[in-house]
């Protein structure tokens, strides 16, 4: 289901990346406060004030079996690091940003560096969807930037930038 989704645009309205069917059979494991948020869930803002835990232990880029690379490549290869971000795909201006997390090393998540600090979802008004995605890093070692803005944050642009490859996906609604 989130695959159709988020290659239907449905995640946001700006979004310009696509994962293929065969990068990731299931969604990435959000949870706050020990409990799993399942894609697509209704959270109150009271569950997220506090940066969730991000296991995507099971996601895999379809590139990385299919790649050719070199004896003096194949040690740089097993390095595997990887962006997290997180953004109000419903926010006034789209694809707010509210948490930049690269660098992100073997998938343990206490590893990354935090280039934007978790800002907790509190929407204005009405219902929000906040998008919660995983980026192979392809060009980098590591990624050296200044924390961008939190507004018209572009997601697609940044993602170019810096040979980033979609890898799993999943989003919660917080309602007011």
């Amino acid at each position: 289901m989130w695959v159709e989704a988020i290659q239907n645009g449905l995640a946001s309205n700006t979004l310009d990346l696509r994962l293929q069917d065969d990068q990731q059979k299931r969604p990435l494991i959000l949870s706050f406060y020990d409990i799993v948020v399942p894609c697509g869930a209704m959270c109150s803002c009271a569950l997220v004030d506090k940066a969730p835990e991000v296991d995507f232990s099971g996601a895999t880029a379809a590139t990385a079996a299919a790649k050719s690379i070199s004896a003096s490549e194949a040690e740089d290869e097993t390095r595997e690091l990887y962006t997290v971000l997180m953004i109000d795909c419903d926010a006034i201006v789209p694809e707010t940003l509210h948490w930049l997390v690269v660098d992100v090393e073997d998938r343990q998540m206490k590893t990354g560096r935090v280039i934007h600090k978790y800002q907790p979802p509190k929407p204005l008004f009405g219902e929000h969807r906040y998008m919660v995605m995983v980026m192979q890093q392809r060009l980098e070692k590591s990624i050296l930037v200044q924390s961008p803005s939190s507004y018209a944050f572009d997601c697609t642009a940044f993602a170019k930038e810096h040979g980033l490859e979609p890898v799993a996906v999943t989003w919660v609604s917080i309602v007011k």
